[in-house]
């Protein structure tokens, strides 16, 4: 065969393939093969031809070969890229991801489909990769823009997320779900920069995709989840109304409603609910945690405390999947975190405080008050809250703190025990708290689990000063295991289990209480609902900073709060939680013992 009569035949089988039909384009690629065993486009079309009649393994064969001839092929390595996705091989394709030349070498539509591929395993950021890639391979693709984004928002990463969501929109002007995908972004930096705008212009969003889509019952929940956030309760039980007259039986709406109900929740509904979560798999895993706890909050409000205890197991038992809490592990990390913060250490290394410095840390354990005292402070005209910010936990995990995630020295420790990585520490959480505070004197971060990296903050931040929010140990331990926490929280499951995070907590907070005196204020959970204002008064002086006579105005606040404290912070000071586990003694044994 001449290398004419080999295009001619390529030629055909082309256009065999163009009209779908691939076996008569299969024998004619064939053909050629035999006379030419190292034709690289041969070797890609049958691949290719292979592909789409379902032939994978074949296919694959093919294509390698076809690589190994042609190594940089852009249509070789696009077409590869595609067949493994079809074929699950996610090992390569992690390391396609990670691999700059061959990202570079893909084309659009293999980029987008390996984007999708991660996006649904939920890797979102080898997702990132390749929906980064395939947006400046097609810039006004929207589908490519609007999964970016979405991914990006998944990382946290809000302020990255919305360029692309917003010219996804700007795109697809009439798709909900690009509405809905830019609103969530917006409330999320809101709560970081807590600029009124930002939500103001999410909840318009989530208004207009309700326009466009007004049978949508996911929107109907949508917009109840904002009602809620905003503390408007009767709207947001409205919203969930709406969203069940268009679907009775949407489930995660018979759960915000119950949820906003509680007491008043009709038996009905909670008949409903319970058959509704019973029915669940084991695929709704979150959504049947979810159900049961809201199912048990609503019993523990009508007094039927056997009934309710009963939903909170169930709930944390579709939560275990496997995940487990190493006892010993979280022992040995406390230890060395004691042992890597000596006072020796301390007294040697640490800078002097030049005086009251403008973030102020409330810890505690989860569960103890930072919520509800972060919320009261907020009235003062000196204070603005941050919220929650997992700046200092974060700099464990991407090991760039003093000590490793065992709570050992860092193999780093004698470059970042200086000046200059302290001063670059402070520059990064100086920056987060001027989007949160803008002008105020000081600025709250209520992250509980602060607890644990005092020693960093105290380092970075010498004159900052430490609210230690206590609690009684079983009714904050009661409240940890109706509460749901972040995978990272496998004590959280069972009663055991936090009973024995209490205990070492108490024993850290007891380490840093002595190291830091004068620096940590104890605020009791049971004197700031009994008498708050004698504890504001106390955390006022604290903090020198003047009494504000306003303070009781905060519950009027329209603050969105998004921990599971944000039902609470909207009633008014109550004291009905005091004494809580009273009510439950007879089924928290394991709690009482592990707490001896």
């Amino acid at each position: 065969m001449t290398p004419a009569e080999a295009d001619t035949l390529m030629h055909r089988a082309l256009a065999l393939q163009a009209r779908a039909e691939y076996r008569l384009a299969l024998q004619l690629y064939a053909d050629i093969g035999r006379h030419y065993p190292k034709h690289a486009d041969v070797m890609h079309n049958a691949g290719l031809a292979n592909l789409l009649i379902g032939r994978h393994g074949a296919a694959e064969q093919l294509l390698l070969r076809a690589l190994e001839l042609r190594p940089e092929s852009q249509p070789v390595r696009s077409t590869l890229v595609k067949l493994w996705t079809l074929m699950d091989r996610s090992l390569t394709l992690a390391e396609i991801a990670k691999d700059g030349r061959w990202i570079a070498a893909l084309d659009f539509d293999s980029c987008s489909k390996l984007g999708g591929y991660f996006y649904k395993r939920k890797d979102y950021d080898l997702a990132r990769v390749a929906l980064a890639r395939a947006a400046e391979l097609s810039p006004s693709d929207a589908g490519a823009r609007h999964l970016l984004g979405v991914a990006l928002l998944q990382l946290s990463a809000a302020e990255d997320a919305e360029p692309h969501l917003r010219e996804a929109l700007r795109l697809m002007p009439s798709e909900p779900e690009v509405h809905v995908d830019l609103a969530r972004c917006l409330f999320s930096m809101h709560l970081k920069s807590k600029h009124p705008g930002l939500w103001g212009e999410g909840r318009e969003l989530i208004e207009t995709a309700l326009r466009l889509a007004p049978t949508n019952v996911q929107l109907h929940h949508e917009m109840g989840l904002v009602y809620e956030q905003e503390g408007d309760f009767s709207a947001a039980k409205l919203a969930y109304e709406q969203a069940l007259s268009v679907s009775p039986g949407y489930a995660p709406a018979l759960i915000s409603l119950a949820a906003v109900l509680r007491k008043d929740a009709p038996q009905s509904l909670l008949e409903q609910l319970t058959a509704t979560v019973e029915a669940m798999n084991d695929a709704q895993g979150a959504e049947t945690s979810r159900a049961y706890q809201v199912l048990g909050k609503c019993f523990d409000a009508r007094g039927e405390f056997a009934r309710a205890f009963a939903c909170f197991e169930k709930a944390n038992g579709a939560r275990v999947r496997g995940r487990t809490y190493d006892r010993l592990a979280h022992e040995r990390y406390v230890d060395n975190l004691i042992e890597t913060y000596s006072r020796e250490t301390v007294e040697r290394m640490w800078p002097a405080a030049a005086g009251l410095e403008r973030p102020i840390f409330i810890v505690g354990m989860p569960r103890s008050g930072t919520t509800l005292l972060e919320h009261m402070l907020a009235g003062h005209p000196q204070i603005e809250p941050a919220g929650e910010v997992p700046y200092f936990t974060a700099l464990e995990r991407a090991n760039r703190a003093l000590h490793d995630v065992t709570g050992t020295p860092s193999p780093h420790w004698d470059e970042r025990i200086s000046e200059q990585y302290r001063q670059g520490l402070r520059a990064q959480f100086d920056a987060i708290l001027s989007d949160a505070g803008g002008e105020a004197r000081f600025v709250t971060d209520k992250m509980p689990f602060n607890f644990a990296q005092l020693g960093m903050i105290t380092y970075v931040y010498p004159g900052a000063r430490i609210i230690h929010c206590k609690r009684n140990a079983l009714d904050v331990g009661l409240s940890c295991f109706i509460e749901t926490f972040g995978d990272n929280h496998s004590w959280s499951l069972s009663l055991r289990g936090i009973g024995h995070y209490y205990r070492q907590y108490a024993r850290l907070m007891s380490h840093w209480t002595e190291l830091f005196a004068g620096r940590i204020l104890e605020v009791n959970y049971e004197d700031m609902t009994r008498a708050p204002e004698v504890t504001l008064r106390a955390v006022l002086n604290f903090l020198d900073a003047g009494w504000n006579e306003e303070w009781a105005s905060y519950l009027d606040s329209k603050r969105s709060i998004r921990t599971p404290s944000n039902w609470q912070v909207r009633q008014p000071i109550y004291t009905s939680s005091l004494g809580r586990a009273e009510q439950y003694r007879d089924q928290l044994g394991p709690l009482i013992e592990a707490l001896e």
